[in-house]
């Protein structure tokens, strides 16, 4: 079985707040040019180079570090039968209804220790819905506002291109994720109450999805 991945670049131009992803297409991550020592650099300089990275399917290798960028269970449900992120995440990857991704670096992170997952997202694709449950979409700190989290949620839309919205939470004194769900266009529609397990309420969001296929969203794992 041969996969396909795409790599994504983040591009980020002079005025702040605006994005542009380009990407190219190869069958061997090992073709794809080194990336420059972005991680080097301070997240607030206005000159950050691209960011390069691929986005793959999450398999139980990527776990650990998942878990990790939840921040011990900081967004945990209340209500959940899991125990911890990390044994949410293992059963999430044999799912059958469970979609879920990864961005890695394009090449070896220069870090020590090095970042082996920029970020991640899960969704559930429930038919008799006609939308996708977006359960998580986490960017490690390093990576944030370079287009990861755009670029996962364009993959996911590739992945199901029958899906137009997905359906979310997000904690309600969560301003960042807030900020950027509603730059994707999402609206809310309800409160849940105490619905984190430290107490806080979550605002329920309903998020179009970005159409199939459009320019820097393409992302193809053949059958895996």
């Amino acid at each position: 079985m041969m996969l396909t991945f795409v790599h994504y670049k983040g591009v980020r131009p002079r005025h702040a707040g605006v994005w542009q992803l380009q990407h190219c297409a190869a069958d061997d991550v090992t073709s794809i040019p080194q990336p420059p020592h972005w991680l080097l650099l301070p997240l607030s300089s206005r000159k950050a180079p691209p960011l390069e990275f691929v986005i793959r399917r999450a398999g139980r290798q990527d776990v650990g570090a998942m878990a990790a960028m939840d921040g011990g269970g900081a967004t945990w449900t209340a209500d959940s039968i899991y125990p911890s992120p990390f044994v949410w995440l293992q059963a999430e990857t044999v799912q059958p209804l469970a979609t879920l991704l990864v961005a890695v670096p394009a090449a070896p992170a220069p870090t020590h220790p090095p970042t082996p997952v920029l970020g991640w997202v899960c969704a559930w694709d429930i038919a008799a819905e006609g939308q996708l449950d977006l359960m998580m979409l986490s960017v490690h700190a390093a990576a944030r506002r370079r287009g990861v989290a755009t670029a996962l949620l364009r993959a996911l839309a590739d992945r199901h291109p029958r899906r137009r919205r997905a359906v979310l939470e997000v904690a309600a004194g969560n301003r960042g994720a807030r900020a950027f769900y509603a730059a994707q266009g999402a609206v809310e529609v309800g409160r849940r109450r105490g619905y984190y397990a430290d107490g806080r309420d979550a605002l329920v969001l309903r998020l179009p999805l970005p159409p199939p296929g459009a320019p820097g969203t393409r992302e193809r794992a053949g059958q895996a």
